[in-house]
């Protein structure tokens, strides 16, 4: 029961994580949720409650425009194709786990190229006297 438990949690904090920016943490709340529906008997009322969580999770995550733009990928919940659900959102986090690390990558190559100018800077400083 506990695992239904935290999925829920996780599918209530979807809108919040968009909010904050946080995508990725969103795509793989959606993801986690998805999962445990999946591996969980559940009851009639259980399941029409994630068929709602799960599908306002997936619409909070297609109405935000930074993921729209990064996958072109429709992010649509429809109740019994909960695989295809996963495999697209599988997709949308290794697309965003390569633009992170893209991004991070950049950053690195940008400090060591500062670093560099400021050693030079430093050098030629200390050649002037």
């Amino acid at each position: 029961m506990s695992q239904l438990t935290n999925a829920r949690r996780q599918a209530n904090s979807i809108r919040t994580l968009i909010r904050q920016q946080k995508y990725m943490p969103a795509i793989q709340a959606l993801y986690d949720t998805v999962l445990a529906v999946l591996k969980n008997p559940l009851m009639k009322s259980e399941k029409e409650e994630f068929e709602r969580l799960i599908n306002d999770g997936a619409y909070h995550i297609m109405n935000d425009p930074t993921i729209r733009k990064s996958a072109a990928l429709e992010i649509k919940y429809v109740p019994g194709q909960e695989r295809d659900l996963l495999d697209n959102l599988r997709i949308l986090l290794e697309a965003f786990q390569e633009n992170f690390q893209q991004q991070a990558e950049d950053v690195l190559r940008l400090a060591q190229e500062m670093r560099e100018k400021e050693l030079e800077r430093g050098q030629t400083l200390l050649d002037a006297g």
